[in-house]
């Protein structure tokens, strides 16, 4: 119970520090699902407000390029992709998150130039929250925003379990007609 009570603290704190929107998903800004498969670019309740999704910023000196690319050094966070084209439907980036079976789950994406959506409210996917299913994953999907720095993305992730340090996995972005590595 205690956990739960902070990770609402939490929310509420990042939510207030957010852009200060209505909470209404974007269309196409992917939506978190408790179990099962990512889903495509629908609204969720699960789907917190706007800027929720941000979990902290990163720790002076640290760079966006230092978490291993596809997953956490940790194993409790699983991209989909390790390399993909901005602003590519048909290219959904993934994130799956083992947690606790319904603990409360928070990602934010931070690319190349440090740029979130915090300091980009034109990015309306890659970040938000929800709870992990009863099998303790929380999964989610979104399409990297067509106006992304290329380079090297990091996702990071927290859980209301994790006792460690949020969790972060990499993938690369690249130009629309560019190769993947």
């Amino acid at each position: 119970m205690r956990k739960m009570a902070v990770a609402l603290a939490f929310v509420a704190a990042v939510t207030a520090c957010g852009s200060g929107s209505s909470g209404a998903a974007a269309p196409g800004s992917g939506s978190p699902s408790a179990s099962g498969g990512s889903q495509g670019p629908t609204a969720s309740p699960a789907q917190g407000p706007r800027g929720s999704g941000a979990t902290s910023s990163p720790k002076p000196g640290a760079t966006p390029g230092q978490a291993p690319l596809g997953s956490s050094a940790g194993g409790r966070v699983v991209l989909g992709r390790t390399c993909l084209h901005r602003g590519d439907t048909a290219e959904p980036q993934s994130v799956t998150v083992s947690a606790g079976p319904g603990e409360t789950v928070t990602y934010s994406t931070y690319y190349s130039d440090y740029s979130t959506e915090l300091n980009r409210p034109d990015y309306t996917t890659g970040h938000g929250s929800g709870q992990a299913g009863s099998d303790g994953r929380f999964r989610a999907s979104w399409t990297v925003p067509s106006l992304a720095t290329p380079g090297r993305a990091t996702v990071r992730v927290t859980a209301t379990d994790m006792t460690e340090d949020a969790q972060e996995a990499s993938f690369l972005v690249v130009k629309q007609g560019e190769r993947c590595l």
